[in-house]
């Protein structure tokens, strides 16, 4: 379940149409830790014990690892910006005829 977006239904242009809203804001630091995640996070590549010759090797993450990854990355991140309060909760939108 996504819980950092939210949808309502409005009325436009004689259409009832589907308007998407954010209910959560990063801070400063999950703006700073995502950027770090993003450079430094996905390296695509794994230890893959030595060689004939003693030299450390490596292979590259098969796909499945490499989502893996990404996605335990992502809700890390998340649990602990909320855990740290970098993350600010938005109310819901308010209609003219209220919420």
């Amino acid at each position: 379940m996504v819980k950092d977006i939210g949808f309502m239904i409005a009325d436009r242009f004689r259409l009832k149409e589907p308007v998407l809203y954010n209910k959560l804001l990063f801070g400063m630091e999950a703006k700073i830790a995502i950027e770090m995640v993003q450079r430094w996070g996905v390296i695509a590549a794994m230890d893959d014990g030595e060689d004939s010759a003693g030299r450390h090797r490596v292979r590259l993450m098969t796909t499945e690892e490499l989502v893996q990854r990404a996605c335990d990355s992502a809700q890390k991140l998340t649990e602990e910006f909320e855990k740290r309060e970098w993350v600010l909760k938005l109310p819901e939108p308010q209609t003219k005829d209220g919420p």
